[in-house]
């Protein structure tokens, strides 16, 4: 038996026939969080053995469900252990199945795993541009020094990410109990983008606050 995730919270639970009737509806999606029995944790459909051979008897209830900030469901009243994702995976969750999740909180790991691999995606895309540039000779001749793919490359992959890195932005404002809306700061010319990094840098609230629950590590101090 199959338990999801859904604006936070656990449902189901659900046979493996009813599963396929929620996939075909697009209620459940390859993102989608889920958990059988003898699954250590939640993770992506996508991720999972779905398949009905590799279903179990459903005689346990699912572990506390993490949420967009890699806390506990809401409500609970629970602590949990932080996620142990790559800097790598981080990135990808965050262009992926958290694009445009404004809601819930962001510890400083998943943030700044976003900000290395944004940056980085747009080196490669300027180098790249650049290299195909001069491949055609836009660096040599009449062309002029004019880096139009580099430019093109930049431009595509920094508009590409920006919703992405704005949601990470606001889940980590609320991860250190502010708001989200902070992000405005950015508009105000130089100190406001200091602000902003600083803001970035406070460790998460250990308590639950109004966007999520903090986790054991946190509590305890690991």
């Amino acid at each position: 038996m199959w338990h999801i995730e859904q604006d936070g919270q656990p449902k189901g639970p659900y046979t493996d026939e009813q599963m396929k009737a929620l996939i075909e509806a697009k209620v459940v999606r390859k993102g989608t969080l889920a958990w059988k029995q003898g699954m250590a944790n939640w993770l992506p459909l996508s991720e999972t053995t779905f398949a009905l051979k590799d279903m179990a008897a459903d005689g346990a209830a699912p572990p506390a469900l993490a949420t967009t900030d890699g806390g506990a469901a809401r409500g609970t009243g629970q602590l949990v252990q932080p996620e142990r994702l790559s800097m790598w995976r981080l990135f990808i969750r965050a262009i992926s199945s958290r694009y445009a999740a404004f809601q819930g909180r962001a510890k400083r790991k998943e943030y700044w795993s976003f900000v290395l691999f944004y940056w980085l995606a747009m080196l490669v895309a300027g180098v790249a541009g650049a290299g195909i540039d001069y491949a055609i000779g836009n660096f040599s001749g009449d062309s002029g020094n004019r880096a139009i793919v580099a430019v093109i490359a930049f431009v595509l992959v920094l508009f590409g990410l920006l919703l992405p890195h704005l949601a990470v932005l606001v889940r980590r404002l609320h991860d250190v109990g502010l708001s989200g809306w902070l992000v405005l700061l950015n508009l105000i010319p130089y100190i406001g983008g200091i602000v902003v990094l600083v803001l970035t840098l406070l460790p998460s609230e250990a308590n639950e606050n109004k966007h999520g629950p903090g986790t054991i590590a946190e509590r305890t101090g690991a």
